[in-house]
């Protein structure tokens, strides 16, 4: 039946062509014996002129009214594009990191991009490396680790040939990871790159990479950085603050037992420093050191009371074995030993710590001496009593 219904339809078209083709000769013939005709023809012909001289003129106006209308949608629709691009790189990021990239595998997924006419830039080679540190961290094999890891390190160098900055949301999840698992040959690696995009980079580097040789053992390499700040002269870089934060969050006591003696306090400059050594004094019960550097801060600066009241609390919260009311006290007993009040911002502090440790009551009283010292509290908490 389909055979036959395409026979007739293609008969139908063969004589619907014969006609045209036989009228239109006949009416050339008349044409051409006939000088009425030709008259006819010229006067036509002339209509035609005169019309396409209005059709052209409509044209003209036509294609004046469509670029005018271009280039008034032209920054619409650049917007609507950039919009676009925007949104679709981040519902590609967000794939990525749902574990669209796992399940079609991450070279597929260069070859996706590629089809949806996406290129792939630092926003997808960022979602790769997230991506290869998560299969990594879950793989029971070593060797598919080595390999996730690898392709993270190749593509941390796509992002520098890109010529654009190796962010912080990028380099520390990754060094993370190769300082827990000891890998010091990729860290190298990773290290060089970093820093050859991002220079600025230096000191959280610096402190990952004080936290790999204490991982992994290595006294030499430790000895090594601690020797940059034995001779820095009392004024710390800050790479050398950041050796010094590892230090202290390590709790590495043979090496910051000498470091504490050499370093000049009041000539740190990183508040992230100052609260680590005190919390490092704190846990080692160094009190009489505590003491020490709380009356050289106190007396240099403007700002001396405030830094000291601070460090307090860092010091008084750290005490090892000690209970959350002992705290309290030892704030109180350092402040009235320096004979100095404590300062709104580490009377919100206490209050904060005393609330995350469920007590409210203490924080309740901490809130009303607060006020009485004539301080106003940030604190949600400090108003509960009024």
């Amino acid at each position: 039946m389909f055979r036959h219904a395409m026979r007739r339809h293609k008969k139908s078209l063969d004589g619907s062509h014969e006609t045209v083709s036989l009228s239109s000769v006949l009416e050339f013939g008349q044409g051409k014996s006939s000088a009425s005709g030709s008259n006819r023809l010229r006067e036509r012909n002339e209509d035609e002129g005169s019309s396409n001289n209005a059709s052209e003129k409509s044209d003209f106006f036509h294609k004046e009214f469509l670029i005018s209308s271009r280039l008034k949608q032209e920054p619409r629709y650049r917007k609507q594009t950039d919009h676009y691009k925007e949104k679709h790189s981040k519902i590609m990021r967000k794939k990525m990191e749902e574990g669209f990239a796992q399940k079609v595998g991450i070279e597929n997924l260069f070859s996706v991009c590629a089809k949806m006419g996406k290129e792939v830039g630092v926003n997808e080679y960022n979602g790769m490396i997230k991506v290869c540190i998560h299969s990594a961290r879950i793989s029971d094999d070593v060797e598919s680790a080595l390999d996730h890891i690898r392709k993270a390190i190749e593509y941390l160098k796509e992002i520098n040939k890109c010529g654009s900055i190796i962010g912080k949301g990028t380099y520390v999840p990754l060094l993370k990871f190769l300082v827990d698992m000891g890998m010091v040959e990729e860290f190298q690696i990773s290290k060089d790159v970093i820093l050859e995009s991002n220079s600025d980079a230096l000191g959280q580097v610096g402190y990952y990479e004080m936290l790999l040789w204490i991982q992994v053992d290595d006294e030499e390499k430790i000895h090594e950085l601690c020797r940059t700040i034995e001779d820095s002269e009392n004024s710390l870089s800050v790479l050398q603050e950041y050796y010094m934060i590892a230090l202290c969050e390590k709790d590495r006591k043979e090496n910051l037992q000498r470091l504490l003696e050499i370093v000049d306090i009041t000539k740190v400059s990183s508040p992230r420093l100052l609260a680590n050594i005190f919390g490092y004094l704190g846990r080692s019960l160094l009190e009489s050191m505590a003491m020490k550097f709380h009356r050289e801060l106190q007396m240099c600066g403007k700002d001396g009371v405030k830094t000291v009241s601070n460090l307090i609390f860092s010091y008084a919260t750290s005490i090892p074995n000690s209970t959350v009311k002992d705290a309290v006290l030892k704030f109180n007993k350092l402040h009235e030993e320096l004979d100095i009040m404590p300062s709104s911002t580490s009377y919100d502090k206490l209050i904060t710590y005393l609330y995350d440790s469920n007590e409210v009551a203490t924080a309740l009283n901490v809130a009303d001496n607060m006020r009485k010292a004539g301080h106003s509290s940030s604190h949600s908490i400090g108003d509960q009593d009024s």
